[in-house]
């Protein structure tokens, strides 16, 4: 009975019984209550959309390689590690694209990748890492060295830079500038990656109006700072400093109408006034050039794939 009395001290409250009955959570408690499905729904809600639909390719491609090959009905799941690890061996070296080349040796290591995330999500009983699986990543390894050999895996698809003659050219040909809407915007799109160092579609996605601020140092000069919200390498998930921008990104006006700092100020002398606060989308919707009748050449909404 003291210790009951003493705890009854603390919380102000009568817990009798508690040992068999549930303690009820006060309803000015600032904690969420999240249920278990509740826990695996908010963590798939964070998983990168990319990777949500390469994991869901890759394992329906295993899953109709081993259809069409082994007559094996089973999901992946479902299939003995020793098994799989047989199956696994046979596919990596075997696999095709549909018009029948080789996939590319970064390509394969996606797929093992998709399909390790599977299982685990599936709570399989091993992991592509253990030891279990020592044949089929042996032969993964040798696929990889065959492949790089008939010369995969040099990028092919890789972008390449423009050149300073080529930049010259896209400014002379107004592709570059702040004629329009539309040169505005890739204007901006394209300081902002070389400048800021920003990923084509990832990070210029995210971005919103107040990501981007324009200050002033100690010797009154007029610069842009970009403050991230994450990317792809740094979206939070580590705890280590690697996964944070050590400074943060700085864009100095050089003067001029090519200077960043300029085309930034005009770009937002553009924008509806309720497309201005911090969480507004950066990049807005063109008002096509032939209904353009004021100032305003974007409509309040963020600029999509089609529009």
């Amino acid at each position: 009975m003291e210790a009951i009395e003493w705890l009854q001290t603390l919380n102000n409250t009568d817990i009798k019984g508690i040992f068999d009955c549930d303690i009820a959570v006060p309803s000015n408690r600032r904690d969420a209550k999240v249920s278990p499905s509740g826990v695996s729904a908010f963590i798939k809600g964070q998983e990168k959309r990319n990777t949500r639909q390469s994991t869901n390719r890759d394992v329906h491609n295993l899953h109709r390689w081993l259809l069409e090959n082994k007559w094996d009905f089973r999901e992946i799941q479902d299939i003995p590690p020793k098994e799989l690890n047989e199956y696994l061996a046979e596919f990596y070296i075997s696999v095709r694209k549909t018009d029948g080349t080789d996939y590319e040796p970064g390509t394969l290591t996606a797929m093992r990748n998709s399909v390790d995330r599977h299982l685990k999500d599936s709570n399989y009983d091993s992991t592509l890492n253990d030891r279990i699986f020592y044949k089929s990543n042996q032969a993964l390894r040798a696929k990889r060295i065959e492949l790089t050999k008939k010369g995969k895996g040099n990028k092919p698809n890789a972008s390449e830079p423009l050149n300073p003659e080529e930049q010259e050219l896209c400014w002379s040909k107004g592709i570059l500038g702040e004629s329009d809407a539309l040169s505005l915007t890739f204007t901006v799109w394209f300081l902002f990656t070389i400048h800021f160092g920003l990923r084509g579609r990832d990070e210029h996605r995210k971005l919103c109006f107040g990501d981007i601020q324009v200050k002033r140092d100690t010797h009154d000069h007029e610069y842009l700072e970009f403050m991230g919200r994450g990317s792809k390498t740094r979206d939070g998930s580590s705890t280590d400093r690697s996964d944070k921008r050590l400074t943060t990104s700085k864009c100095f006006s050089i003067g001029g109408p090519r200077c960043p700092v300029h085309i930034y100020k005009e770009f937002i002398s553009h924008r509806p006034p309720t497309a201005c606060e911090p969480e507004s989308p950066f990049y807005l919707q063109m008002i096509p050039a032939h209904h353009v009748v004021s100032p305003l050449w974007f409509f309040p909404r963020p600029l999509g794939k089609n529009t």
